[in-house]
């Protein structure tokens, strides 16, 4: 089922240094520190400062990919998985792989597919990153 934010006012019209100060403090406030189970595989997935990181410095920012925080709890809870990627070699030793899933949300209307990553490391399972597929329906 798709999730719905009503609009990306609150991200619109900032440059993305700005975009990215307030997702960083969108983040620490509301999910660092958090963890929420994933439905479809009954896995506690927790919201770290790795998953901060990867948001923070990535390289494709924009005000729909910042709005869909207010909801990437309910995201990762609900979002179906899709594959699992192996570890690379660049990864830490504690990173196991990669926990691929799907979800859809409407972002000012518009239906929009997502990716979800999931981070496992032998000491759990971490929120990774999220990106918005460019094919969308209405």
């Amino acid at each position: 089922m798709a999730k719905n934010i009503p609009n990306t006012e609150l991200w619109e019209g900032l440059s993305k240094d700005e975009l990215r100060e307030k997702l960083k403090e969108y983040y620490k406030t509301h999910l660092q520190g958090t963890s929420v189970v994933n439905e479809d595989l009954e896995i506690e997935v927790l919201f770290t400062s790795d998953g901060l990181g990867k948001l923070y410095r990535g390289s494709t920012i924009s005000a729909e990919k910042a709005a869909l925080v207010q909801i990437l709890d309910e995201i990762v809870e609900t979002a179906e998985y899709n594959n699992f990627g192996e570890r690379k070699e660049t990864d830490k030793q504690n990173v196991i792989g990669f926990l691929n899933f799907k979800a859809k949300a409407h972002i000012n209307g518009v239906l929009h597919h997502l990716r979800v990553s999931i981070k496992c490391k032998t000491d759990g399972n971490t929120y990774y990153s999220h990106s918005i597929n460019k094919k969308t329906t209405s």
